[in-house]
């Protein structure tokens, strides 16, 4: 038996005990060529090779023209994307240079270095030069009406072939969850009762991939990802959608983590050995593309910002946004899956326009913001059967007020988060009466607020909360808490009422009227938002379309203790049920 001691100085850390001592892989990575030869700056320039997976992370690998480095667009196991610097036009080298390791199973590392220069050069083209080869069609932005989108377009005018991920045998990982079912309720907050439900209802191998869509974001045309999780057997399946959770860490996103996860997928045991801080995100994903066994076709789209778009600032609790990234998800989904007939086993996979939707905490914000999106729409492309959605902050200048008004918030980086979202969204520095930063948050913490969000930090909203702290007499400005307790414009203050306004812009209470059943779930003890916030919606949407909302309170919930409970719960109690009644029928 070895332990294994990091050491730290005069220090040491005991990690954990291992029968076999490290042994280290020496892989090599080879670069083989690039595409196009000649581009202008900020186009994207595709370097081909093999095991280039291994350099994940731009910090690990970099990508020079002469000596400018560029900028790291995405990655895959046999090519790297990079954008060309703001470099004069010209000949320059390529240059690609990096080292790193790769901690596997069985105490094996992986180390690779690489040191490459091309011998083609790399030609810079002015701005204004066009070749014929060059010319692209004008790409339709996707608009608020679905129905006159083609589903055929979103996949293909991305301009990328979706990547397999993993595959995964029904048996085993239903064997697996049998065995470990208690581990997964007692550190999940899933009951006993729902999770054997969950594990029995698993009976279809499936195939897991990452693919990319297009979608537009404030007039821009966006190329961003997602994950599709498909049964392996014949059928023409309804669509699940699951939005997901509050992340600010680009390594959190759906695609992002079960890709670095890949071996998860279809053998679970390896969840045992994940570092503690993936665990959260790789278990919402990780549940919700198992859901694909109960014979369904799950989607989980990365928001704008994450993914392949984590160029972008995140549109946080902005609500067309969020709606329309996530509609255009689901629509690219049903291309998908015929472009995958083609390629899976020769199996006749089919999606049908039933789809389901279900989230939580943000992601049961996404959840009602896309049915009132289809609802306003009337998409003729998609059917809503039913929406699931916990904890999410609905009506946001109700929840705002009552989260404002408190001394003491332990979810600090939430406002942070929305602040910032709408700061840039809306321009709110310019005009003629600029809203600060300092406006809102006080120092020394709006100095440094915009940093924490920094995407190369990937830093995580724990570690956000702890640098902004809980104390909000401390940490925000007290005009705006003060002004915003107002309940008239004049004692409120212009720059209150212009935020109260932008609030209430992106809430889900503006009098829209819900055809599909809603299902709201909510823990009685959230810290974090409060459950007047879906006792909010209920009433309002209740009035508007009686029998349709339904709310269920948990006893004790705590926000995020009960989050995969609601997923798993939510599925089993409400959405799986449906699927059956509707395969009966």
């Amino acid at each position: 038996m070895f332990i294994r001691v990091l050491f730290l100085g005069s220090g040491f850390l005991l990690l954990f005990s291992c029968v076999e001592p490290l042994r280290t892989n020496e892989v090599d990575i080879t670069l083989t060529d690039f595409n196009p030869k000649e581009a202008k700056v900020g186009s994207e320039i595709t370097i081909s090779g093999t095991q280039l997976k291994l350099t994940e992370g731009t910090s690990r690998v970099m990508v020079f023209f002469g000596d400018e480095r560029a900028k790291f667009v995405s990655l895959s196991q046999t090519a790297l994307v990079v954008e060309v610097p703001e470099i004069a036009e010209g000949l320059y080298d390529l240059r690609v240079e990096g080292s790193g390791t790769e901690e596997l199973e069985n105490d094996v590392v992986n180390m690779w270095d690489v040191k490459h220069v091309f011998e083609d050069k790399f030609k810079v083209i002015p701005v204004g030069e066009e070749d014929d080869d060059d010319e692209e069609e004008e790409l339709t932005p996707s608009t608020l009406d679905t129905s006159t989108q083609t589903v055929d377009r979103l996949v293909l005018e991305a301009g990328r072939s979706p990547e397999l991920v993993a595959r995964a045998s029904a048996d085993h990982v239903r064997g697996f969850l049998e065995a470990t079912g208690s581990i997964f309720s007692s550190q999940l907050g899933v009951s006993a009762g729902d999770f054997e439900s969950y594990v029995r209802s698993l009976t279809h191998d499936i195939a897991v991939y990452r693919y990319e869509y297009k979608t537009t974001y404030l007039e821009e045309d966006l190329v961003v990802s997602g994950v599709i999780s498909v049964p392996l057997t014949a059928g023409n399946y309804p669509i699940l959608s699951h939005q997901n959770h509050t992340i600010t860490s680009n390594r959190d996103a759906p695609s992002v983590v079960l890709d670095n996860h890949s071996k998860v997928i279809s053998a679970p045991a390896d969840l045992l050995q994940v570092p503690s801080q993936a665990v959260a995100a790789l278990s919402s994903s990780l549940l919700s593309v198992y859901m694909a066994m109960a014979g369904l076709v799950v989607v989980i789209p990365d928001y704008i910002g994450f993914g392949s778009s984590r160029d972008k600032f995140h549109p946080y609790y902005l609500r067309d946004p969020t709606a329309r990234t996530v509609v255009d998800g689901i629509l690219a989904a049903h291309e998908l899956v015929d472009v995958l007939d083609d390629t899976i086993d020769s199996i006749q996979i089919d999606a049908s326009k039933d789809l389901y939707l279900m989230g939580y905490s943000q992601g049961g914000f996404s959840t009602i913001a896309v049915q009132r999106f289809l609802r306003k729409t009337e998409s003729g492309n998609l059917d809503l059967k039913m929406a699931v959605a916990g904890a999410g902050g609905y009506d946001l200048s109700f929840v705002g007020r009552d989260i404002l008004a408190r001394d003491m918030y332990t979810g600090p980086a939430f406002l942070a988060y929305l602040f910032l979202s709408y700061f840039k969204r809306y321009n709110l520095s310019e005009g003629d009466d600029p809203f600060l930063v300092t406006d809102l948050f006080q120092e020394p913490y709006a100095s440094k607020l915009e940093s924490l969000f920094d995407p190369t930090l990937n830093l995580s909203i724990a570690q956000i909360n702890t640098e902004l702290g809980t104390d909000l007499s401390k940490l925000l400005n007290p005009d705006f808490r003060r002004g915003i307790q107002e309940s008239t414009p004049e004692a409120q203050g212009p720059k209150v009422v212009r935020f109260l306004k932008l609030l209430e812009d992106n809430s889900l209470t503006d009098g829209w009227t819900p055809k599909a059943p809603l299902i709201l779930y909510h823990g009685e003890q959230d810290e974090v938002l409060p459950i007047s916030s879906s006792q909010r919606v209920f009433e309002v949407l209740n009035s508007l379309a009686p029998g349709k909302i339904s709310f269920n309170k948990i006893p004790k919930g705590l926000h995020a203790r009960i989050g995969v409970s609601v997923l798993v719960g939510g599925f089993v109690r409400n959405i799986l049920p449906t699927v059956r009644e509707r395969i009966q029928n």
